[in-house]
This record gives C-alpha cells, structure tokens and sequence, in this order.
C-alpha cells in the first residue's frame, strides 16, 4: 500500500515547488520556476505556466517610440546617409520624411544600417542581406529617426532605448500594473508605419495611457498604415483603461478604406489630431460604436476624406466636443471636402449620439454642392455647435433621427 503522496511522486519528479496538472491527456508535472515568476493560467483548452510577475509602478512612465537624428544629407553622389556623429550602429532601423524625397528612397520605410562610419552610412532594405538602396537626387529637408523593439523604451530616450513601434509600446505598457500612474507612448516626429492594425490593451491598474506626438504641428507625426488592416487602423475594443490620442496624424496607405480611429465598448479621449487621407481615404475619421465613448476635448482638423463619414456614432456610440466655456475647441475643415449622397460629415444612427457644447466652433469650407453635412437616422441625435464657416454646415438629413442645431 503506497499513501496518495507516494502515488503522485511517480507523475514526473518528485522536486520541491513542482506543480501537477491535467494535460489534454493525462496528469503532468510543471518544473518549479524561476523564483519571482508567478503561475499563470492559459484559459480552457491550454496548460499553465510560470510568467514574470507584473511590474508595479510607483511613478508616471513614458515609453519612447523613435528617435529623431534631426536633418540629414541624402548625398546621392556617394548613396550615403550624412549626419554628423550619428551614434548608429550596423543593422539600426531608420525612417527619414522629407519635405521633397531623395529620388530612390520611400518616406516612412523601415531600411537599416550597414557599413556605417563616424559621420554616414548606407541603408540596405534588411539588417542582413538584402539590397543596397540608392538614390539620384539629394531631396530636400530630409529626417531621420531610428528605433528598435528590442529595446526597452524606457530611460533618456536614444537610439538604445528607443522603440521602432507603437504597438510594441502598447504590448509593454499592457504588461505592467501602473496602480494609480499614468503611461505615455511619446512619439517622435516622423512616419511612423504600421502593418496591420494597432490594438490597445488593457494595462493593469488604474491609470491611463497616452499616445503622444507633437501637439503642437501634429503633421510633423504621421501614423502611416501600410496594409493588413482589415477594418480599423487604431483599434480600442473592450478596454477598461482609458486612451488618449494627442498630437499626431492616422493616415491610409493601404489600397482598402477601413476606419482611422475605431472605439468599441470603450472610452477614448481624443486632442489636437489632424487626420489625414493618404493614398485611400477612411470610411470613418472617428467611429464610436458598440456603446463606445470618444470625447474631443481640444482642436482637430479633419481634411477631405471623400468616402463615407468623417465623424460616426453607431449602435449606442457617443462622441462629445467639450473643453470648457471659457477655453472653446476649433474642428478646422481642411482641403473643402466634397460630401455625396451617402458620405456625410457627421453620422449617427441607432440610439447614438454626437453632441457639441455651445462654443464649439468650425473654420473652413465644405464644397458648394447640395448634399447633407450631417445625418441623424434611427433614433441617432446631433447636437450642432457654433458655426463660423457659414451655412454650407447646415445641410442637414434627419431619417427617424433628431438634428439640433447651435446646442
């Protein structure tokens, strides 16, 4: 007769801190951890394991996407990249922007390092292998800045501590418990490109995360989406922690139209954005849905987007303008967007609503055609604003909905 103890020795060893579990078959040891790790679970249908323990900050935290070199010379004499004690090691991912692109090289593309020197470097298209790229004209205002997932984000921001994208500083931000701080994902200025969408993550604790470029020219910060992305290019779905984008532009570079900024039962606050087309328009700027809560509480722009609507709330979705009384929000109407038949400024339908405080003002022009600025169906509400752009705003469609203006 053995005792249950002795029984259980025989599944694997019979080590101190070792943990049994049902595999999909059988009964299975799981190896004491690392100390400090915790056990974590993997859901139904999947086997647990040690994972590192959540950080807990005990202060604010800003992670750092990209690494601005500031101007340099594209020479297109030697097909070297010029800067001046750069500090780039071989294989360092760069992007460059430029007011005028050196003939040969793609603004926001990731190329990389190779054969550097003190003062230059050539870009290859992969850290390893790949082809040299080159060019036959010098541009003109051209950037550059550097970045790499590999590194930690965190710390004086530099080529090493750097990362190359947001959505890795969203994966980072998601694995730690901020207790009561805040997060920022501070961005340099540039194109910063993505593939696929980028998905917000719940971050443990209870404070908020911040997705910052330059709030001051938020063109100088370009989102560039460059496929992959089936219907949203920034994507907050069933979140608890709050978002706040600030400072930066969404553009679509991808051949399908999809959604710039995409809320689903969530809470997005939202400052001093420009939004931007690029090569393929947005079927949405902004699209709150699903009781999903977007709140614009400083200036936007919003340019000529052509399909669809700029500003949507759908399925219980809400959008707010309001900063305060005494300091009131400008949407600026960039590029005088045409609007058709069924592509409206504002859209709001089923039981959703878009509403406006009273000093939330409009400057720029829609073109003079005829069709609806805004439309109100299926018991949706808009609440209009000020308006400073004349009457062109105030063509309005309202089908089982309800279309208030100057509230």
């Amino acid at each position: 007769v053995i005792t249950l103890s002795q029984a259980l020795d025989f599944v694997g060893s019979a080590a101190q801190g070792d943990i049994l579990y049902r595999g999909a078959s059988t009964w299975t040891r799981l190896g004491a951890g690392t100390s400090g790790r915790v056990l974590q679970t993997k859901g139904t249908g999947a086997n647990p394991e040690w994972a590192p323990a959540r950080e807990v900050l005990t202060a604010a935290r800003t992670y750092f996407v990209g690494f601005s070199l500031g101007s340099v010379t594209a020479n297109a004499t030697t097909d070297k990249i010029e800067k001046t004690a750069h500090g780039l090691e071989n294989g360092d991912p760069v992007a460059f922007n430029a007011v005028t692109a050196p003939n040969g090289i793609t603004l926001g593309t990731v190329y990389y390092v190779r054969n550097k020197a003190a003062n230059d470097f050539e870009i290859y298209t992969a850290a390893t292998g790949g082809t040299q790229v080159t060019w036959t004209t010098s541009g003109s205002t051209v950037t550059c800045h550097t970045g790499n997932d590999n590194n930690s984000g965190i710390g004086t921001n530099g080529r090493s501590v750097a990362l190359l994208t947001i959505q890795k500083a969203i994966d980072l931000a998601a694995a730690i418990d901020s207790s009561i701080y805040d997060v920022t994902i501070k961005l340099c200025d540039g194109i910063h490109v993505n593939t696929g969408e980028i998905v917000a993550k719940t971050m443990g604790g209870s404070g908020k995360v911040t997705i910052e470029g330059n709030t001051t020219t938020p063109a100088n910060v370009i989102v560039r989406l460059l496929s992959g992305a089936t219907n949203n290019h920034l994507f907050f779905s069933g979140i608890s922690t709050t978002y706040e984008m600030a400072g930066f532009t969404p553009q679509n570079n991808q051949s399908t139209s999809i959604v710039a900024i995409s809320v689903v039962s969530a809470y997005v606050r939202i400052r001093n954005m420009r939004f931007s087309m690029g090569t393929s328009a947005y079927l949405y700027q902004i699209l709150a849905n699903l009781a999903g809560v977007i709140d614009v509480v400083d200036d936007c722009t919003f340019t000529a987007n052509g399909h669809f609507s700029t500003i949507g709330a759908v399925n219980n979705g809400t959008i707010r303008f309001f900063k305060g009384a005494a300091d009131p929000i400008t949407i600026t109407i960039e590029g005088s967007p045409p609007f058709y038949l069924t592509d409206f400024f504002m859209f709001a339908s089923v039981s959703s609503g878009i509403a406006h405080n009273s000093t939330t003002t409009y400057s720029g022009q829609f073109a003079a055609d005829a069709a609806p600025r805004k439309q109100a169906q299926t018991n949706g509400t808009i609440q209009g604003g000020a308006r400073s752009n004349g009457a062109a705003f105030v063509v309005t469609e309202a089908t089982g909905g309800s279309i208030v203006t100057g509230k």
